[in-house]
């Protein structure tokens, strides 16, 4: 008989587990709720002051999404936005006026006029502010009422890729039991993504006595959501029929073919969401790549023939380091919105790699020799191969500082302005390549290598997190098969580590829980997922810890049952990796292809726009025009552009070949984060890993291509 003592404490100790694991679990809904929570709900319900007629598009939206706001306050809401965006972009018109007012000495009594003059003549900034703010409005009003049914096809898009999963739950549960009540329940614990909380409610549903029957319920989910993904109503309705089978065998049969068709119409979804990604790749490639070599011609042209200092420099880091950028990544976000997620990858924390800190001391010291390194060496070739001061003056008059004698000057600062002087640089080009080159070629090789050595171990480890997921689909069906013949757990364990000793998976897993049941008398479940002595505490997958807890409640239905449900859910994971497969190949031309453009097409181009900048000058300062008599012109209409000069209107170059060089930096890592984040998803360790090998290779060819190109132009241009 236990002690008084010993009664009290396992009652505390029941009690604070029940109120521990409780309070974790209101907890963590509390924290789901939050992050669920869309912030332009509240927004919808602050600004509806009066409510209009909302269509049925967005009152199917709103019923899907379940959110608590009147449909009808969606298109007053997006007025209202729209009404204080033009309010908003007309409110500026007024300062830019006190600008030119101010500053640029416009007499307060010619306001009219200078409106009335610049839109007849076409100022671009007035005409800006006459239209802009329609165009701001209409966007704003476009957003606001739209955004429900952007949310909404977000929805069906994410729910796409978690039928498989859930319905495979659904499935096995009623292949052990053919209870819908207690398939609902247990694929609503075990799946993710919207359906499985559909099924969570309805079983909530069901126990409050909202619906006649279970089966009634699920022809009402079946219809409501068949309207959207006919997969959920065709797989529910397939379910539904087979519990009318009195047979096993036929039940069996046809809860196969409902997983079945799940299975294969999702594959064919996803394949052909995912070919239709190919062609906005393409365009994003044109966006990066070819539409800034347009520009990089036609600046030069534009300011020698306007008084618009369009290719200055502070106009060139404005559209090439901020403008073209930012457009790039938000046009590469759209896309990857279109992606389906179907797979997370097992993404190890850095607390897992050993010796981590030793490791970034390393990185340092590689990443600070080669930057003094490139420093150097570019320095060493500037001399060597950049046209300096003093090669010029041994060049034109025999000996360095002889060309500052002669004009009478003692340093560079002051000779450069003298235009005789200039006149005989001009025939030079005294761009310090070579340093800008060992400098950025030090920068990126420092943070590279800082990069690679960081982050392999990451990468190697998840690579093998990663091959034990794919392990694990072989050892499931070994493990039932084993059940099968009638072994306990432990004997099944031991037979398959006999069977498989070399694989990752019985290594690391169930080695270990084979040893926390037999050795520390652990359950099944302690075995697996104790925070200390789990075999899974290290192992970051959330595909390993979900498929466990399967196998584990598997287990706990016995023998025989177990060796039934581990061996259909087996099944269920071959047909989940074929649809993994199938994404993986479509992904794989569209990753190939940018990798490609990231770091072979898009740094030779943008290398050989520096040497088509020169022959752009050089051609406009050359220029000359023909010339036409003034009777003939006038008899034929004819009006040649006259230049305005490009001195102060265009960057040096020196200027431009720094914008550039940041630009194919930019460019690279844009592309590397797109093509990555197409085949893999969201994985940090293998994104930094590409982008520092991408950022060098990209450099390295982008100065090969710029020297030889520069090279070639000097010796056309002579």
């Amino acid at each position: 008989m236990p002690r008084k003592e010993e009664t009290f404490s396992g009652v505390g100790h029941l009690l604070y587990e029940i109120f521990r694991r409780r309070k974790g679990r209101e907890e963590k809904e509390e924290k789901e709720k939050k992050q669920k929570k869309d912030p332009m709900i509240e927004l919808y319900k602050k600004y509806c002051t009066k409510k209009g007629k909302a269509s049925k598009e967005i009152k199917e939206a709103i019923a899907v999404l379940g959110w608590d706001v009147d449909p009808r306050c969606v298109p007053t809401v997006a007025v209202f936005m729209a009404e204080v965006a033009f309010l908003g972009m007309i409110v500026l018109f007024p300062f830019y006026l006190a600008y030119q007012v101010l500053f640029q000495g416009l007499p307060i009594d010619q306001l009219f006029a200078y409106i009335v003059y610049g839109l007849t003549s076409g100022d671009f900034m007035l005409w800006s502010f006459l239209i802009m703010p329609f165009i701001v409005a209409f966007s704003v009003w476009l957003y606001f009422y739209y955004y429900p049914v952007w949310k909404r096809d977000q929805l069906l898009k994410d729910m796409l890729p978690t039928l498989p999963e859930t319905i495979g739950y659904l499935v096995l549960s009623m292949k052990l039991t053919p209870n819908l009540e207690k398939a609902l329940e247990f694929a609503g614990e075990n799946g993710t993504g919207r359906l499985a909380e559909e099924f969570k409610k309805l079983v909530w549903e069901i126990r409050m006595g909202l619906h006649t029957s279970t089966e009634e319920a699920i022809d009402k989910l079946a219809y409501r959501w068949g309207k959207f993904l006919r997969e959920i109503k065709h797989a529910l309705m397939r379910i539904r029929g087979a519990v009318l089978e009195p047979d096993d065998a036929r039940r069996n049969i046809r809860l196969d073919e409902a997983l079945k068709e799940v299975m294969t119409s999702v594959k064919e979804r996803i394949s052909e969401l995912a070919s239709k990604m190919y062609m906005p790749s393409v365009q994003l490639f044109y966006l990066g790549v070819f539409l800034p070599l347009l520009l990089f011609i036609i600046f030069p042209v534009a300011a020698a023939f306007t008084d618009i200092p369009i290719a200055s420099l502070p106009v060139l880091v404005f559209v090439y380091v901020f403008f073209l950028p930012l457009v790039t990544y938000a046009f590469a976000k759209s896309i990857l919105s279109r992606r389906p997620s179907i797979y997370e990858p097992p993404v190890p924390p850095k607390d897992l790699i050993k010796e981590r800190r030793k490791l970034q001391r390393r990185a340092i010291i590689v990443a600070i020799s080669l930057f003094l390194a490139f420093v150097f060496l570019g320095y060493y070739l500037h001399t060597s191969l950049d046209y300096t001061y003093e090669k010029i003056e041994t060049i034109y008059c025999g000996a360095p500082g002889c060309l500052l004698s002669k004009y009478g000057y003692t340093s560079w600062d002051e000779a450069v302005k003298d235009p005789n002087i200039q006149y005989i640089l001009s025939s030079f080009d005294t761009t310090p390549y070579w340093i800008v080159f060992g400098i950025f070629l030090g920068i990126v090789s420092a943070l590279g290598a800082y990069l690679y050595i960081t982050e392999k171990p990451r990468v190697e480890l998840e690579r093998r997190f990663e091959e034990m997921e794919e392990e694990f689909r072989d050892t499931v069906y070994l493990l039932a098969s084993r059940m099968g013949e009638g072994k306990p757990l432990e004997g099944a364990l031991d037979s398959l580590m006999e069977f498989m000793p070399d694989a990752t998976i019985v290594q690391e897993v169930f080695s270990k829980i084979s040893y926390n049941v037999k050795v520390l008398g652990l359950s099944l479940h302690d075995a697996v997922f104790d925070p200390v002595f789990g075999a899974l505490k290290d192992i970051p997958s959330k595909f390993l810890k979900k498929a466990l807890n399967i196998v584990v409640k598997a287990v706990e239905l016995g023998t025989e049952l177990a060796s039934k449900a581990l061996l259909a859910y087996s099944e269920q994971l071959r047909y989940e990796e074929e649809i993994i497969r199938a994404l993986k190949e479509k992904m794989s031309e569209i990753r190939t292809m940018m990798m490609s453009m990231a770091v072979l097409v898009g740094p030779i181009v943008l290398g050989i726009t520096i040497a088509l900048q020169q022959v752009i000058i050089h051609s406009l300062m050359t220029y000359q025009p023909p010339q036409i008599p003034e009777e003939l012109s006038l008899q034929m209409g004819i009006s040649v552009p006259q230049m305005k000069g490009i001195q102060g209107n265009v960057a040096s170059p020196l200027e431009f070949l720094v914008v550039v060089f940041i630009y194919n930096l930019l460019l690279t890592a844009l592309l590397t984060y797109y093509a990555v984040s197409v085949y893999e998803g969201k994985n940090q360790p293998k994104l930094l890993l590409s982008l520092a090998k991408n950022l060098i290779i990209s450099s390295i060819l982008f100065v090969i291509t710029t020297w030889l190109s520069v090279t070639l132009v000097r010796g056309m241009l002579g």
